[in-house]
């Protein structure tokens, strides 16, 4: 290719081996993560450090193992930190 030097440092190889390995472990991560989503029904006070940034009927994405699920009067919910929620979709 024009204006392409062909390398034979070890050190860039690597550097670019390991690149490329780490999109690859990336891409297929994202594929293998059974994400779910819900709506937020309800949410808790937050501390001055670290105010909640969700607001009830936000839909939100989650990872597979995400949460405690419970059961009350017959509803299905599920209890999970802040930190869990992957993103605000809506």
């Amino acid at each position: 290719m024009m204006g392409v030097k062909k390398t034979t440092d070890f050190l860039e190889k690597a550097t670019w081996a390991l690149g490329i390995t780490m999109i690859v472990l990336i891409l297929s991560s994202n594929f293998a993560i059974d994400r779910g989503t819900s709506e937020i029904e309800a949410i808790g006070k937050g501390t001055k450090e670290n105010p909640i940034t969700v607001k009830v009927g936000d839909t939100v994405l989650y990872g597979k193992y995400a949460g405690t699920e419970l059961k009350h009067k017959g509803e299905d919910y599920l209890i999970m930190k802040e930190s869990d929620i992957f993103a605000i979709i809506s």
